[in-house]
């Protein structure tokens, strides 16, 4: 984990959330779902976003308290050594 600004960096979906503890953190999903995508939609894994993503959208929310998590990328991670 690596925090740039206010964002949590992650290399994968975290399994607890930072801010409150929970354990649902669930992937956003965007642009238009795909058969799959409704499954686990109405299963509650995962939560909508956006048809399209902006680059400051994140790619994990905690559904208990609605903290965003983001991806790491190489050059997030160039940006903090």
């Amino acid at each position: 984990m690596t925090e740039q600004g206010r964002k949590t960096h992650y290399m994968a979906r975290p399994r607890r959330c930072s801010a409150c503890g929970g354990g649902r953190v669930h992937d956003v999903l965007y642009g238009v779902p795909e058969m799959g995508d409704f499954a686990r939609l109405e299963r509650g894994e995962a939560v909508r976003g956006k048809d399209i993503m902006d680059v400051d959208d994140p790619n994990w929310v905690c559904v208990d308290c609605g903290a965003s998590f983001w991806r790491a990328h190489c050059s997030d991670l160039d940006e903090l050594s």
